[in-house]
């Protein structure tokens, strides 16, 4: 299948989907498995480039069990664009919501740069930003 401008946007948004609801599942692995291999994520505190899908997993298995301890119920997602940059990426920009047992929710916007692997979509890059409680808005 190749990535046309229309159907990118529909196969981005049920990549973001399975992307939600495996963290929504607390499963780790499955996060994991949605990366490409190498992948890294940006966010306020730097850049973290990961090798391998191990190294990947490693992470995404530690960050499933610290939203655990800390009440996480689950999250919401609003896909706020998307890019189609030729017939092997595309670039999309989400608004998170996650949602904790004991405390307000907390909002973020993150982008991903999706890369065609082995015929299915993966992130390559994710960039986390305008993390704030929801009670102080966006």
């Amino acid at each position: 299948m190749t990535m046309g401008a229309a159907s990118i946007d529909v196969e981005a948004a049920r990549f973001m989907d399975r992307y939600a609801r495996a963290f929504n599942a607390l499963d780790g692995a499955a996060v994991a498995a949605l990366y490409a291999q190498p992948a890294g994520i940006l966010d306020s505190t730097g850049y973290t480039h990961w090798q391998t899908t191990d190294e990947i997993a490693v992470n995404m298995v530690a960050l499933c069990a610290h939203y655990r301890s800390n009440g996480y119920r689950h999250n919401a997602f609003v896909l706020r664009s998307c890019i189609a940059q030729g017939q092997v990426a595309a670039y999309v920009d989400v608004a998170w919501t996650l949602f904790w047992r004991d405390r307000a929710p907390t909002c973020f916007g993150a982008g991903y740069l999706l890369r065609r692997d082995d015929g299915n979509l993966r992130i390559q890059l994710c960039t986390a930003y305008e993390e704030t409680l929801a009670s102080e808005g966006n």
